[in-house]
């Protein structure tokens, strides 16, 4: 009987060893778990708070760099605005975003360098285009030289079509040949020296400026006179000086539109003048109309004569 009590208050204390051993070990393991929680949560807090004091100032910085771009001057404001934008938002996302976000932080960086291409491109035409003259040089010089200057900043836009930019630097370098005494084999003429495309194409806008006048009722007479007393730039365009620009305005009319090749002698003139001339015939338009159309072509005319001084025409005296 005793060694039975012993039996079971040895199983009883066990059963207790058990238990303190199972609580001790349950809350020394709980104790743990919690004090884990505790720092993940912190540490994602201070994450939390880091990423938004970081977000916060890219975006000040997003902002202010957006802000400055917008006070940028420029030849072309809109296209360097863009672009200081784009430049920004790549900034931006390389900046805040993740991994996966780099490759469009790359595109925006890349639209940003083509467009700044473009712009550079841009203002380096308008310089040539804007150039002054040299005065150490002569009109047909100056007018050679800024020719050169032009399609050398044309040339810039064609890096991956090498054999048309290659083209484009040949008829530029002759252009700069020319004023140093040097003509291309490719410039030089044969045959009668005509009056150039250039003048030819004024003197068929003057054409469909007079027909635009007869169209209106004017009788071709009158129309002639009335346009040569008002558009008198025009006798610039005669080839014999001191002949009659009423009589050049009705020849030159007469040549196009009975397709005189021999006296038009540019065959795409003369068909885009008869197009043209047929279209305005069958527009069917009031006096006022047909009139005022007349003197847009007679603008145009002028506006081709007082380029400065046109190379390669000579009057005839």
């Amino acid at each position: 009987m005793a060694n039975d009590d012993t039996a079971s208050k040895r199983s009883a204390d066990a059963d207790i060893r058990y238990s303190y051993s199972y609580s001790y070990s349950y809350s020394y393991s709980y104790t743990i778990n919690l004090s884990d929680d505790t720092a993940s949560k912190r540490s994602a807090e201070v994450a939390r708070a880091r990423f938004t004091i970081n977000l916060q100032r890219a975006f000040s910085d997003f902002v202010s760099e957006l802000e400055r771009s917008y006070r940028q001057p420029a030849h072309d404001a809109a296209d360097t605005r863009l672009q200081h934008a784009l430049l920004a938002t790549a900034q931006f996302l390389e900046r805040m975003g993740p991994d996966y976000l780099a490759p469009f932080a790359d595109q925006f960086a890349n639209l940003a360098q083509t467009l700044s291409d473009e712009v550079a491109r841009k203002e380096a035409l308008l310089s040539a285009l804007s150039a002054k003259d040299d005065p150490g040089l002569s009109a047909i010089d100056n007018k050679r030289r800024r020719y050169a200057r032009i399609l050398w900043a044309l040339r810039t836009y064609f890096d991956k079509l090498p054999e048309l930019k290659g083209h484009i630097t040949d008829l530029a370098t002759m252009f700069e040949d020319l004023n140093r005494g040097v003509t291309d084999q490719e410039l030089v003429a044969k045959g009668s020296k005509r009056d150039s495309m250039r003048i030819w194409g004024a003197r068929m806008q003057a054409a469909l400026g007079l027909g635009c006048f007869i169209e209106s009722g004017l009788s071709r007479e009158r129309a002639a006179s009335e346009a040569a007393t008002k558009y008198e730039a025009l006798t610039e365009l005669i080839r014999i000086a001191g002949a009659d620009l009423k009589g050049s305005l009705l020849s030159w009319y007469d040549s196009y539109v009975n397709e005189r090749v021999k006296r038009v002698p540019v065959p795409e003139l003369l068909e885009a003048f008869q197009e043209t001339h047929r279209a305005i015939k069958a527009a069917k338009l009031s006096p006022a109309k047909y009139r005022r159309i007349g003197h847009q072509y007679f603008k145009q005319a002028v506006k081709a004569v007082r380029r400065p001084r046109r190379a390669g025409f000579r009057q005839i005296t």
